[in-house]
């Protein structure tokens, strides 16, 4: 029973004067569209334009033809195999029944819901309830219990570093009475174990706050969520409730159809030790996520997959210039996306720079006039950042754009009674 088989099409074409025969072998079925294939027979055989409406409807006549009898003769060996008894007719129903369960939603089994699955479900109905205060509450609490860790770790890294700095100063004051080169040089590599020893103790311990909050708040969610079925009243949780409308924002919208996200120009090395990445960074440890990976963690899986990727580009590429990475956080009060973008050149004219800003807000107009049609009636805001050092006028250039690419809304006037603006 061959899977495929190879049939001789021929097409004949020609002018009043003059007759033409094509004849190629074509390998039924055929695995690409008829249209790509036809444009290839013109270009291969340099045929002339004018055939194309008729070589293209020959040729997908052809295929539909010779398909046909391709399936007719399989099916009917295969039909005779069974009458011969060559094929088990148990076998046949088990193979059926494993292609319709993998391929028909309505006969396959139904996947195993994960307890992240669970967790984000009973989240969202309780975020969406009178516990939204009570959430709120408790996050808060934990997120001060972070920031009491962060404190002490701060003073006690700034406390160790002005001993260190007193007592270099001290011994290169010294330097060729009591002390020497080399023992100066020990002295740094005694005060860089010590840093990092210190650092290593401290992030050990907020690692291991983060793990057990997550873990007493995420079982607590659980708990709390059997206590409302149960009780059907939300127990009240005896912290202060502090304001926090960005935070309220990013609860509303997770597990939600309404994230939202942020856009930061950083450099391309996957790490958060320097620029706006360290300040990213120190936002993001201020409180423990309770719903997605660490920074760190998620910077890891990212790694993986850049040198994944990097076996299919050229060998020790970490990112380039253009790439986008994504990164998931609730303790900065947002989901953020981190790009990477080239830095400032000379080649970055301001006829470059308007030609750059106008494809971007061409490209979001497009989105957000297709995101309306089945968003509904929800306001959103866009909000668009500059590089730093960009100069006056090329910023108002790019702002009076705006006004040209957008359609903006009129205020509505309207008058009183006697006549007076309302």
């Amino acid at each position: 029973m061959p899977r495929s088989v190879t049939e001789e099409f021929t097409f004949t074409f020609g002018t009043r004067s003059q007759r033409s025969t094509l004849k190629v072998n074509i390998t039924i079925p055929l695995n690409e569209s008829v249209k790509e294939f036809s444009y290839r027979l013109i270009n291969a055989h340099q045929l002339p334009c004018f055939v194309e409406g008729a070589l293209k409807d020959e040729l997908e006549q052809f295929i539909a033809i010779e398909t046909k009898k391709l399936q007719d003769a399989n099916a009917e060996e295969a039909i005779e195999r069974v009458r011969k008894k060559q094929v088990s007719v148990e076998s046949l129903a088990k193979q059926w029944t494993n292609l319709f369960s993998k391929e028909i939603l309505k006969y396959s089994d139904p996947e195993p819901i994960s307890n992240e699955v669970v967790f984000s479900e009973v989240y969202h109905t309780l975020i969406h309830s009178p516990a939204l205060e009570t959430l709120l509450n408790l996050e808060h609490t934990y997120a001060l219990s972070v920031c009491d860790v962060i404190d002490q770790r701060n003073r006690d890294l700034a406390l160790l570093e002005k001993r260190q700095t007193e007592d270099m100063e001290e011994a290169i004051r010294k330097l060729g009475i009591s002390s020497t080169d080399e023992q100066i040089n020990q002295m740094a590599q005694r005060h860089f174990e010590n840093t990092q020893l210190v650092e290593s103790k401290w992030a050990s311990e907020l690692s291991n706050l983060n793990e057990t909050q997550r873990r007493e708040y995420r079982d607590w969610v659980m708990d709390l969520h059997e206590d409302t079925q149960t009780t059907d009243s939300t127990p009240a949780y005896a912290a202060p409730m502090v304001p926090q409308p960005q935070r309220l924002q990013t609860a509303m919208s997770l597990y939600s159809n309404s994230l939202c996200g942020l856009v930061l120009h950083v450099d391309n090395r996957l790490n958060s030790y320097t620029g706006i990445k360290r300040d990213f960074a120190k936002v993001c440890e201020q409180s423990t996520d309770f719903h997605f990976p660490s920074l760190e963690q998620q910077f890891e899986v990212i790694e993986e997959a850049v040198l994944e990727a990097n076996e299919w580009h050229q060998p020790k590429r970490v990112a380039d210039d253009g790439d986008q990475i994504s990164v998931k956080s609730t303790g900065s009060d947002r989901v953020s996306l981190k790009s990477t973008t080239s830095s400032s050149s000379d080649e970055m004219t301001i006829s470059w720079c308007m030609k750059r800003a106008e494809l971007v807000f061409k490209c979001i107009k497009g989105f957000m006039m297709e995101f309306a049609t089945w968003s509904g009636q929800q306001s959103h805001t866009v909000q668009f950042l500059v590089p730093k050092g960009l100069s006056d006028d090329t910023f108002t250039s790019i702002s009076n754009m705006l006004s040209s690419i957008f359609r903006m809304s009129n205020p509505v006037v309207a008058k009183s009674g006697n006549n007076k603006m309302a």
